[in-house]
């Protein structure tokens, strides 16, 4: 299990984590405790914490343990990490309102995954994969946490949904990630097969 260094924005970590056929979820709006300086606020919301790691279940791990009391980190709340039981089955909304869901399912983005140095080999290419990230850099600067799910192979490469979830819920979202992953299976497998 990694832990996403400090200082990457959330949709350069979720995107990184589709690239490879990896899960990740990246947690409310929380300072880097380590930080030297404190930085502003859109800095902040672009920069928060989150776990990847092959599995669910360890991102699950990984962001229970992230998500304990730091006294350097001044965004921390008391919030328990596994919320009220929400009326079952679980209604998700898909890319429209998210009035009533608690979850909403959206394209990671909205173009099959790039080429690992895609963005590094033009200007043009660059401002595509921001023009494609909408929904995870949008989701960025609302502060809400949000995973990112490997769902199986496009074009000969890794594609993956997200799931946005309601503030201080990364339970519901990874309870969903969980049951996703049960079906579909998961991707390091597939991509280990194909060495």
């Amino acid at each position: 299990m990694l832990r996403r260094p400090p200082r990457r924005s959330n949709a350069a970590f979720r995107t990184r984590c589709a690239n490879i056929g990896i899960n990740a979820i990246t947690v409310d709006c929380r300072e880097d405790a380590r930080a030297a300086a404190e930085r502003g606020l859109l800095a902040q919301l672009m920069s928060v914490q989150g776990t990847i790691a092959r599995q669910v279940g360890d991102v699950r791990l990984g962001t229970e343990v992230m998500a304990a009391r730091d006294p350097r980190d001044p965004w921390w709340v008391p919030a328990p990490f596994v919320g009220p039981a929400l009326e079952q089955p679980l209604r998700v909304a898909l890319t429209r309102a998210s009035h009533g869901y608690p979850l909403v399912l959206s394209p990671f983005l909205m173009r099959p995954t790039f080429t690992w140095n895609f963005d590094a080999e033009s200007e043009a290419n660059a401002h595509d994969v921001f023009r494609a990230a909408i929904w995870s850099v949008g989701i960025n600067y609302l502060g809400l946490p949000a995973g990112v799910l490997p769902t199986g192979m496009a074009a000969g490469m890794p594609a993956a949904v997200q799931l946005i979830g309601r503030r201080f819920r990364e339970d519901v979202i990874l309870d969903a990630m969980a049951a996703i992953e049960a079906r579909v299976g998961v991707m390091t497998d597939t991509l280990w097969q194909r060495l």
